[in-house]
């Protein structure tokens, strides 16, 4: 199946991005724990990749990984935005 965009991260971020607005929208409580869990647990994880990207000389792990855990990290907070802003 060919992709509908040339980035699969873009996919993935819409994918991600309304996976968190049916949170938001059907289940406020959960929302408020699930968006600071999950960024608690990405940000340290891009984190320790990029050090460890930065401390060895060549690394197996494509660029499209660290694109792709960018964009597991905004998915969270624009779809906390726009609940804030519309819903809330």
């Amino acid at each position: 199946m060919k992709a509908f965009f040339k980035s699969p991260t873009l996919e993935i971020l819409l994918i991600q991005v309304i996976f968190y607005m049916l949170l938001w929208l059907f289940a406020i409580d959960w929302a408020w724990y699930v968006t600071p869990g999950i960024l608690l647990v990405l940000v340290p994880i891009l984190v320790i990749s990029r050090i460890s990207e930065w401390l060895s000389e060549t690394t197996p792990v494509p660029a499209k990984y660290f694109w792709i855990l960018r964009a597991s990290i905004i998915a969270p907070i624009l779809s906390a935005l726009i609940a804030a802003l519309f819903i809330l």
